[in-house]
């Protein structure tokens, strides 16, 4: 973004927080004496804490700073750099931070409400028991950061990196990611509740419990990490999210109402459940490891894996599959009971080892492609 949409952005920013910039005023004179000495201002403010409103602060060096039970409202923070500061028990309430610089600083039980972080800059950071309401980032970058028990409400994100940052028993609640990059770190034990991811990638970062409950995922991108366990709850997918050279242990799809374009490609997974699905659109494996994939009372549109390997008990029970594509993919102790194929079937090159089919139903007319298929020990689909 060039300089002058920049500061449109931070301008609007001011007028929506704030209300007019002309209702907002500098430091006042023994704020500023006090600032220029960090270490008497500390003192000074140990026992009462500090407390502003509608001040405008531009190009502060802060660093150091001690803040405890004070609240900061309706203020702009312009290019501040707080770094080695500690901040506790504190309130930041239609704060606009714009372009500042957040650096090896300490929050903690500090709330921010109805704040902004326009191009601003978190390094080496540690937040814990604090809170982000109805707050926005823009364009933040994050790097080698610890968010410890934090929780974000309607938090709207477009555009920011974290990277090298870890999250871990945090609550993202009806917020709304843009374009949002996870680098490396890590996520524990974090909950998103009601919330939109769009275009979010996450590349080489360590996911252990990871719960998605009603929320939407639309070109979201985990790849080159590793999964425990990742929990998807009624939740919807309109244009499909993908796992990618990824190690994943455990991941679950459940009561979804819509998910489509659910790709897992060069991965490898050890258990992966999808039970009482309304419609996956087309579930596709590429070059990829299954262990005990288990699909129940749902409704696949298209199930695709190509190149790839089932094994493990894998089951199909109660489903009905609209195309069932197993091209040049090795399925071994497979189950497939009470369930529908509909329109087409592909085994092209596939092998089956040990599979059982129970209870089939098999719409007619069905296309099959089944050439250069091989079983052993196994029950056959219709031939061409």
């Amino acid at each position: 973004m060039d300089n002058f949409n920049r500061w449109v952005l931070i301008l609007s920013s001011a007028l929506l927080v704030g209300g007019s910039c002309n209702m907002k005023h500098e430091l006042s004179n023994r704020d500023r004496a006090l600032l220029s000495d960090i270490d008497r201002f500390n003192v000074e403010m140990s026992e009462s804490g500090w407390h502003i409103s509608k001040v405008v602060i531009d190009s502060m060096d802060l660093s150091n700073i001690k803040l405890n039970n004070s609240s900061i409202r309706h203020s702009d923070w312009n290019q501040v750099i707080i770094k080695n500061g500690k901040i506790t028990n504190t309130i930041f309430e239609g704060v606009i931070f714009n372009e500042g610089v957040l650096e090896n600083t300490e929050f903690n039980n500090v709330q921010f409400i109805n704040c902004v972080f326009n191009y601003s800059k978190l390094l080496d950071i540690i937040l814990t028991k604090s809170s982000f309401a109805t707050c926005k980032f823009q364009e933040v970058e994050v790097n080698s950061s610890q968010f410890n028990a934090i929780k974000f409400e309607s938090l709207s994100d477009e555009r920011s990196v974290f990277d090298s940052s870890v999250f871990i028993d945090c609550k993202i609640d009806a917020s709304s990611l843009s374009h949002t990059s996870f680098y490396d770190g890590a996520i524990r034990s974090t909950d998103f509740l009601s919330s939109e991811l769009m275009e979010i990638r996450c590349d080489g970062v360590q996911i252990n419990d990871l719960r998605f409950k009603r929320s939407i995922l639309n070109k979201t991108v985990f790849s080159e990490g590793k999964i425990i366990e990742m929990k998807l709850l009624e939740c919807e997918s309109e244009k499909g999210f993908t796992f990618a050279d990824t190690k994943i242990s455990d991941i679950s799809l459940i009561e979804c109402n819509k998910i489509n374009f659910p790709i897992v490609h060069g991965t490898d997974v050890n258990n992966f459940s999808i039970d009482k699905c309304q419609i996956v659109m087309k579930l596709s494996l590429y070059e990829s490891n299954v262990n005990n994939l288990t699909i129940n009372n749902s409704k696949l549109w298209e199930f695709q894996a190509e190149d790839s390997e089932i094994s493990g008990r894998s089951m199909i029970i109660n489903c009905v599959i609209n195309g069932l594509n197993l091209a040049s993919s090795k399925a071994t102790d497979f189950i497939i009971k009470n369930s529908t194929i509909a329109e087409y079937l592909i085994t092209q090159n596939a092998q089956f080892e040990n599979m059982n089919l129970i209870n089939i139903n098999y719409k007619r007319p069905l296309d099959i492609v089944d050439e250069g298929v091989s079983y052993t020990n196994s029950n056959t689909f219709p031939s061409k």
